[in-house]
């Protein structure tokens, strides 16, 4: 019988001991499933506010080549209207040069008859 109780209590002893180890390593567990759900929520908040920088940083981006289109239209309405000041100031110059000639013909004309 003392042989019994004996065997019993280092089962027991076994027992205590593997249970104490398996509350160590749950606890290391729940320790590190802890850790990595702060790491988690913390990774979800950086990119939550990358997502925002890139958007407003896209936005400027978009707004800054908009302004830039803007004004190179303008440019080009600026300088269409110059060309077409230059095309009718040279057709202009034609006509008058064409009447002239025209002219100076019609008299030359007239004076031969």
């Amino acid at each position: 019988m003392a042989d019994r109780a004996r065997k019993s209590q280092l089962q027991l002893e076994q027992l205590t001991t593997e249970l104490a180890a398996e509350r160590t390593n749950t606890q290391k567990l729940e320790n590190a499933r802890m850790q990595l759900e702060r790491q988690n929520r913390d990774m979800k908040a950086k990119l939550s506010e990358m997502e925002t920088q890139m958007k407003t940083r896209s936005k400027a981006t978009i707004s800054s080549l908009e302004s830039k289109i803007r004004n190179l239209e303008e440019q080009l309405e600026t300088e269409t209207k110059y060309v077409i000041v230059i095309v009718f100031f040279k057709f202009i110059t034609i006509c008058w040069f064409l009447i002239s000639n025209n002219k100076n013909n019609n008299n030359k004309n007239f004076n031969i008859k």
